[in-house]
This record gives C-alpha cells, structure tokens and sequence, in this order.
C-alpha cells in the first residue's frame, strides 16, 4: 500500500517542500529553482515553465484555446475553474434572502437587513 508518512516522502534539495511522487517532484526542481521554460508562445515568444501556465496565457493574450462559458450568465471564462467560482459567487447564492412583507429577494443578509429598516 501507498503511504504519504514523512518517511516516505521524496524532499527538494532546494526548499523544504516534500513530495510522496518522485516526478512530481522532478517537476517541481525544473519549474521553481531551475525556471526550465518546457514550451514558448510562438506569436510572441514568451517562455512558460508549466504548460498550463502557456495555456492560460495563449487564451487571455491570443484568443487561441478552448474558453468556457456560464450557462446561467453567458459571461466567458479562460478556465473551468475561473467559471466554477463565478457561478459559485454570482449565482448559486442569488437571490436567497426573501423579505416576508413585500418578497423581494436579496443576494446577502446584510442586503435584506438594509431593505427592513
């Protein structure tokens, strides 16, 4: 069995980070303390030391790559997880706060407050 004790765990000899995968660990040392550049932006030559870095960058700098869109809002995201935490923060609290005299909705507690005073 896999085990993630101290014992076990592969140490930088750079930094006190430790690692219980040894490639992990590899990429970490070329990423941090080597800043090895593993892929370029052709269109303007920027070097990136991880891939998902070059990615982010080739979307939000060249339009070039998938983007991803809010189903409730339409807004567009350069990653799923900049979509996911839009609709976490935007739309699964909307509208939760109902005053019980007129029912209008509010986004936060606070908001409602305000509205009963």
């Amino acid at each position: 069995t896999r085990s993630h004790t101290r014992e076990n765990l592969h140490k930088c000899p750079q930094c006190p980070v430790q690692m219980a995968n040894a490639s992990n660990l590899l990429s970490h040392v070329r990423a941090v303390h080597e800043k090895k550049i593993i892929k370029s932006c052709e269109p303007c030559g920027k070097g990136f030391i991880t891939y998902n870095s070059y990615k982010s960058h080739m979307r939000s700098q060249h339009n070039i790559g998938e983007r991803y869109q809010c189903e409730v809002c339409l807004k567009m995201f350069n990653t799923t997880t900049s979509r996911l935490q839009h609709i976490r923060r935007i739309h699964v609290a909307e509208w939760k706060y109902e005053c019980q005299i007129c029912q209008k909705k509010f986004k936060d507690k606070k908001m409602l407050k305000l509205h009963g005073r």
